[in-house]
C-alpha cells in the first residue's frame, strides 16, 4: 500500500539532499497535559495519550491562514480517569491503541484493559476474557480481532468473544508485542523468549539459536516486504520474508564511547515503506532518543534536536496536519510531547498556501469549501491508499458535503486554467 501511494505522490513532493525533522513543537502540561510523565500514544486526527493519572485526547484548533504547525492555536482536551469515567481500571495506562477505523480506543494498565466507544468505557479482566490483568500490549489484526498480550500469555477478542493462550505454546515471561504478516498470522514477542511465530495452528519460536540478537523482544514491526523488524534490549534484528535469514542493527542512535548498548523502547514503520523509526532508551546512563533509518542510515535525534526529554516511552509516526507536512513524528517522554516534522524533503509545494486555490475549513468534519480565484477548474478526490472517491468540474466554487467519506486524510487534485494543477492534503475527522 505504501509503494503505491509514494508512486501516486511522487510527482507532487520535491526532495532535498537529505531529511531532515524538526522537533521543537512540545506538548506539555502548560497545553493541558495533567501530567508531563507520558506512558504511551497513539494518533489518528485527535492524540491520545495514557499517563500515570489517566486519559487524555488532544484535539487541535486551527487557524488554516498561519502556516502548519504554527496554525495550531490550541488545543481541546478531554480527560478520563477513574474519578470522572466508570470503566477505566487504573489511572496508570501503559498502552493504549486506536482501532483502524478510529471507533474505539483501547487502553490496557496493569488492572485489566478498558475499550471507550466514543461515549462510555468497558472494563475486560480475568473476570470476562482476559488471561491476565497486566497488559503490555494491544493490537488489531487484519480482521478487526484485538489481541491483548500481558504478562502471563495473550488474549483475543473477536468482538463478542474471548480465546487466550499461554505457555507452553508462548513463552512463560508473557507478551510484549504483536503484529501480522500479509497472510494475516501472527509475529508474538515475548520479555525473555524471543518470538514465536502463529500461523492459526502451529507456533514456532525464533530465539538467539535462530540468529535473533536478544531473547528479550520489546517491539516488533512488520514493512509491506514482510521483513519482521524486531526491537530487543540490544538492537534490532530484521528477519527476511523467507524467515530464515537475519539482518542486525546495534548501531541505531550513537551513544558516547565505550557504551553502545541500544535498547529500544519501540519501532514504528515510516510512511515510506523503506524506512523505520525506532526509540531507544538507555536506562543507566538516562539517556535516549529517536532514530531514523532512510533505507541505508540511521540518524539520530534527541534532546539536542529538540525532542523534550531523555526518558523515551513511546512513539508514533502519521501523516497527520492540515497541510505541509507528510510525516509527523509524535515522540512521548516523561518530560512531556514532541512532535517532529519533516523540514525538507517529502513537504508539499509552495500551492499548499497559494492565493488561487482555497479550501476550507482544514480539518473539516463533513462541510468544505473549494475556491479558485477567476478559473474554470476541477477537483478530484482521492483517498489515502489512492482510491478515486470524488470528481467534478466547477467555476469558481464548490460547496461539498464529505460526510459519507470515512475519517482519514484525503488529496484534493484542483486543475485551472487549462496546466495549472495543485493538491492540497485535507483532513476529514
Amino acid at each position: 500500500m505504501r509503494i503505491f501511494i509514494f508512486t501516486f505522490f511522487y510527482f507532487l513532493i520535491i526532495y532535498a539532499n537529505a531529511q531532515s525533522y524538526d522537533f521543537s513543537n512540545n506538548i506539555t502540561a502548560n497545553d493541558g497535559l495533567h501530567t508531563n510523565y507520558v506512558e504511551c500514544i497513539d494518533v489518528k486526527s485527535k492524540i491520545w495519550v495514557g499517563t500515570s493519572l489517566g486519559v487524555q485526547s488532544f484535539e487541535p484548533v486551527v487557524d488554516i491562514t498561519l502556516p502548519f504547525p504554527a496554525s495550531i492555536t490550541s488545543w481541546i482536551v478531554q480527560t478520563y480517569n477513574t474519578s470522572n469515567s466508570q470503566g477505566i481500571p487504573s489511572d496508570n495506562i501503559k498502552e493504549i491503541y486506536i482501532t483502524r477505523d478510529s471507533s474505539w480506543v483501547w487502553i490496557g494498565t496493569d488492572f485489566g484493559a478498558a475499550l471507550f466507544n466514543g461515549s462510555s468505557w468497558t472494563t475486560y479482566n480475568t473476570s470476562n476474557g482476559l488471561i491476565s490483568n497486566q497488559v503490555r500490549s494491544i493490537s488489531e489484526d487484519p480482521n478487526g480481532g484485538i489481541w491483548i498480550g500481558t504478562m502471563q500469555g495473550l488474549s483475543y477478542f473477536d468482538g463478542s468473544s474471548w480465546m487466550s493462550y499461554t505457555s507452553p505454546d508462548i513463552h512463560w515471561s508473557g507478551v510484549s508485542c504483536v503484529e501480522f504478516d500479509s497472510n494475516g498470522d501472527a509475529w508474538i514477542g515475548s520479555p525473555l523468549g524471543g518470538i514465536t511465530y502463529f500461523d492459526g495452528i502451529n507456533f514456532t519460536p525464533y530465539d538467539t539459536s535462530s540468529g535473533l540478537l536478544s531473547m528479550n523482544v520489546t517491539s516488533l514491526k512488520i514493512d509491506d516486504q514482510d521483513n519482521k523488524w524486531i526491537g530487543t534490549g540490544g538492537g534490532i534484528s530484521i528477519l527476511n520474508p523467507s524467515n530464515l535469514t537475519f539482518t542486525q542493527h546495534t548501531q541505531i542512535y550513537i551513544m558516547p564511547p565505550p557504551d553502545t548498548l541500544n535498547p529500544i523502547v519501540e519501532i514504528q514503520p515510516a510512511i515510506l515503506s523503506s524506512e523505520m523509526w525506532a526509540a531507544i532508551y538507555v536506562g543507566y546512563l538516562a539517556q535516549g532518543g529517536v532514530s531514523h533509518w532512510d533505507g541505508s542510515q540511521w540518524q539520530d535525534y534527541d534532546v539536542s534536536d529538540g525532542i523534550i526529554g531523555q526518558n523515551i516511552k513511546d512513539i508514533q509516526v502519521r501523516s497527520w496536519g492540515p497541510a505541509q507536512y507528510s510525516e509527523c513524528v509524535f515522540v512521548a517522554t516523561t518530560s512531556g510531547i514532541s512532535v517532529g516534522f519533516e523540514t525538507n524533503t517529502l513537504s508539499f509545494s509552495s500551492h499548499e498556501f497559494s492565493q488561487n486555490v482555497s479550501i476550507y475549513p482544514n480539518p473539516t468534519s463533513s462541510k468544505i469549501k473549494i475556491s479558485v480565484y477567476s478559473y474554470d477548474a476541477n477537483v478530484t478526490i482521492f483517498n489515502n491508499i489512492g482510491q478515486l472517491v470524488y470528481n467534478a468540474n466547477f467555476k469558481n466554487e464548490l460547496n461539498l458535503n464529505l460526510s459519507r467519506l470515512d475519517p482519514g486524510l484525503y488529496n484534493f487534485v484542483v486543475k485551472y486554467d487549462e496546466n495549472n494543477t495543485e493538491t492540497h492534503r485535507v483532513l476529514l475527522r
